[in-house]
């Protein structure tokens, strides 16, 4: 599944949690298969070397344990280290490998979420376009912008429930639930959209689409564009 006479090409689905990201990027690998375009999780572990398939591992023990109570009490540039040197190992053991195939894939993810996160804490510009300095940009960003009550009601009507982390753990919010959920998520989405203003990053918003179909179409076609702007021919989406 590479193009070994072209570059690579990667591209990612951003959004708060529980936007879909996962789900509409394994939809759109099996929907592109033609080009072929391949999905990865942004928490996938390099099985090249051993080494740094243990340190991978250990790592993501650290950034997401099963529990997560704890990390409230740790200093918050735990968590900032730890994930730009997750970004930073992912870029070089992940990414770039593939990049170099030539392969053209898909990340459910990105650092730009924790970025946001980091904005809303307090983490300068400066200081955070630095620490993240390391991690690989993609080609195109397509974000996904649902309602942060749909996404709620979506997954209290599935029986799943969000971490402490997700219902915003680290915002300072009295009581972690709906509440803090839908504020926390709102603020996150706001800061992602105003990173991509200020980095000067070409934002394909998607949003409000009624079914997984319909957005997998829009966004297969905003990607076939940009890799038609690469030089690859690639099959128009109908429908």
């Amino acid at each position: 599944m590479t193009m070994p006479d072209q570059k690579g090409a990667f591209f990612v689905i951003e959004g708060v949690d529980g936007s879909g990201k996962s789900t509409i990027a394994r939809a759109l690998a099996a929907a592109m298969s033609d080009v072929p375009v391949i999905y990865s999780s942004h928490k996938e572990i390099a099985t090249g070397s051993p080494a740094v398939e243990q340190g991978m591992r250990q790592l993501a023990d650290l950034l997401w344990p099963k529990e997560q109570k704890h990390l409230a009490s740790l200093p918050s540039e735990y968590r900032v280290l730890l994930h730009a040197a997750w970004f930073s190992i992912f870029s070089d053991c992940v990414i770039k490998p593939r990049l170099d195939a030539g392969t053209v894939f898909i990340l459910d993810g990105w650092y730009y979420k924790m970025m946001a996160r980091l904005r809303i804490d307090g983490y300068s510009r400066e200081y955070l376009n630095a620490i993240f300095s390391c991690a690989a940009e993609p080609d195109e960003i397509i974000f996904l912008d649902p309602p942060v009550e749909e996404v709620w009601a979506r997954m209290e009507a599935g029986g799943r429930s969000f971490g402490p982390v997700e219902m915003g753990l680290y915002g300072g919010y009295e009581e972690l639930g709906r509440e803090s959920f839908l504020s926390y998520q709102a603020r996150t989405r706001d800061m992602l959209k105003a990173l991509a203003v200020e980095r000067n990053r070409r934002l394909v918003d998607i949003k409000e689409i009624e079914s997984i179909e319909e957005t997998v179409s829009a966004i297969s076609l905003a990607i076939r564009e940009r890799l038609n702007e690469q030089g690859r021919q690639t099959v128009p989406t109908t429908g």
